[in-house]
This record gives C-alpha cells, sequence and structure tokens, in this order.
C-alpha cells in the first residue's frame, strides 16, 4: 500500500490504494494484490481518523483505479490526484473540489503531452506552480510537467545545469521544499542504493549527487522509493 496526503487547513487527508480482492492462489501459496486497485481516501481531523471509503462511492461518480500508489496535491482550492493507469503506462488525473471529477488520462484530455510512468508519480506545489514527477516509462530519466488552468504542459526530462546530466532512478521520485527551493530525491539506478538530491530555484536545476556530498555525517542507502517532507 502506497500512502499520499495533503494538508486542506486543519484537516490531514491520506489517498492510497489498498488490496481490492486479494485473492490466494493455491497451487504456490503466493498472495496476489488485484491490479485495478480502487483509490481510497481517509482524514484526519481533532487527532480522529475517519473515511477509508474509496473514491467511487464518495460524491461525483467515478472509479480511479491504479496498480501503483497515486500522488496528490491541494493546489488552488482543489485537491489533484495523479496516478497511473492499471493497465497501461499512461498517467490519469482526477480532482475534487465539492465532488470528484476525471478520472481520464492527461493525455487528450488535460493537454497533449504523453505522461506515461511505470512507478508512483509525484505531485507538489512550488511557487504557485503545480508540478509533476515521474520516472519516464521504459527509461530511468525522471520527467517533469506543470499545471496551467487544467492543462499539462511539459513531459521534460529534469537537467542539471551545471552539466546537463539527466537524474535518473530505478524506482520513484519524491519532492519537498526546503528554504525556498525545491528538492527531488530518489534512490540511484542499477546497483546503486544511494540516495541522490536534486535542486530547482525556480529557475535551474543542481545537484544529482548522493546525500553525503552535500555534506553531513550521513550517506544513506534504500531499495525503494525514498519519501520527502516540508519544512
Amino acid at each position: 500500500m502506497t500512502i499520499t496526503s495533503y494538508t486542506p487547513q486543519s484537516t490531514l487527508m491520506v489517498v492510497y490504494t489498498a488490496p481490492n480482492g486479494i485473492y490466494t492462489d493455491t497451487y504456490n501459496g503466493a498472495v496476489y494484490l488485484n491490479t485495478k486497485s480502487k483509490i481510497l481516501t481517509g482524514t484526519l481531523a481533532n487527532l480522529t481518523w475517519s473515511g477509508g471509503t474509496d473514491i467511487s462511492s464518495q460524491v461525483g461518480g467515478i472509479d480511479p483505479r491504479t496498480n501503483v500508489g497515486p500522488a496528490c496535491c491541494n493546489f488552488k482550492g482543489r485537491l489533484y490526484v495523479v496516478y497511473k493507469a492499471w493497465d497501461g503506462p499512461d498517467l490519469y488525473m482526477s480532482y475534487r473540489d465539492v465532488s470528484w471529477h476525471g478520472d481520464k488520462s492527461i493525455h487528450g484530455n488535460y493537454g497533449y503531452i504523453t505522461a506515461r510512468t511505470d512507478s508512483p508519480p509525484c505531485l507538489i506545489e512550488y511557487d504557485h506552480t503545480l508540478y509533476l514527477f515521474y520516472k519516464g516509462d521504459g527509461t530511468n530519466e525522471i520527467r517533469q510537467a506543470t499545471l496551467n488552468i487544467d492543462q499539462w504542459n511539459g513531459n521534460q526530462a529534469v537537467k542539471i545545469v551545471n552539466n546537463a546530466s539527466v537524474p535518473e532512478t530505478d524506482c520513484s521520485p519524491t519532492a519537498g521544499l526546503f528554504n525556498r527551493k525545491l528538492y527531488l530525491a530518489y534512490k540511484g539506478i542499477g546497483s546503486s542504493n544511494k540516495i541522490y538530491i536534486s535542486i530547482f530555484d525556480g529557475s535551474s536545476w543542481v545537484g544529482d549527487r548522493t546525500i553525503a556530498f552535500f555534506g553531513g555525517t550521513i550517506d544513506p542507502e534504500t531499495d525503494c522509493a525514498p519519501r520527502a517532507g516540508i519544512i
């Protein structure tokens, strides 16, 4: 199960996938996750959790599903959720204001970029702009797009300004904000389990270096996608 969250005012909401129809293969005893997992939401208010309901049972009449974790972000009064299609690499988008809308592919519905991935995407607001980051389908390149009036633009590889390198990962990137800059964190490719960092100041990217490169006493490693926070 992969969880992402956003905080509208005093309420925390989590958006996640859960096994929808887990079954046991009696031949070898393996347990499988349904490849069309519904996307669910839960909320925390006054230290009490509630919800845990799938979007299809909420107001709006859509039934978004995915086979990897969704990404979400609160942006201009809406909750945006972006997720990989359960039956292919296309990225889909839904959003909620007073009800849910969407569950349509980005390409042809919310812009004309061909945004595709084989891993969970990442959403974050930075400098009044909604950014989408994702590992490209069939490539390790980290790609980015931005939203402008319900139209996504970009689908371009992140490029480091000083050496023109392209950050790569074989998992999913994550993003966080610190000191008025946007930070991407991601596992290295192949046998490299080092966590890498790239930094965006609103105009250019720098970094694509391990955490140890930036100083300090740690050099963390992971075998899956890291997660970042906002400070």
